[in-house]
């Protein structure tokens, strides 16, 4: 993802490491600014117990458990998939396959509600649907 943003503006010699520390540290930072989408919440509760949900995520399990505590999401996703868990981040599709494997569902019957470019290639390249999400704010 970061070498994407560093290809996308021409940027040179770009340290990944110290991005992703502070990109870490300002999300922790700001965890309790961060709200949820309303209307893919509003499908979330229309699906929840009707159809398998699981989460797949760029972020580390620590902020995702955090988030997940503050919010109570707990209660709507058999699976959640963190950075933490895969060895090949977004835009690979690792994180979405495991998803799938884990929740029994055939990749190319699942539906992804993204919100970033990394994670829609990553979503496609899996031979998932894919909704923008950021098309609702």
């Amino acid at each position: 993802t970061f070498l994407m943003i560093a290809e996308e503006n021409n940027i040179q010699d770009f340290d990944v490491e110290q991005a992703v520390e502070r990109k870490r540290a300002f999300v922790d930072k700001n965890l309790d600014k961060i709200t949820l989408v309303k209307h893919v919440m509003e499908v979330i509760e229309a699906f929840k117990g009707k159809l398998p949900m699981a989460v797949g995520t760029g972020s580390n399990r620590k902020t995702v458990d955090h988030m997940f505590d503050m919010h109570e999401l707990g209660k709507y996703f058999e699976h959640v998939v963190t950075a933490t868990e895969v060895s090949n981040h977004k835009p690979h599709p690792e994180t979405f396959l495991k998803c799938a494997e884990l929740i029994n569902i055939d990749p190319k019957d699942c539906l992804v509600f993204e919100d970033g470019k990394p994670g829609m290639q990553a979503a496609e390249t899996a031979g998932m649907e894919v909704v923008d999400i950021t098309l609702f704010e």
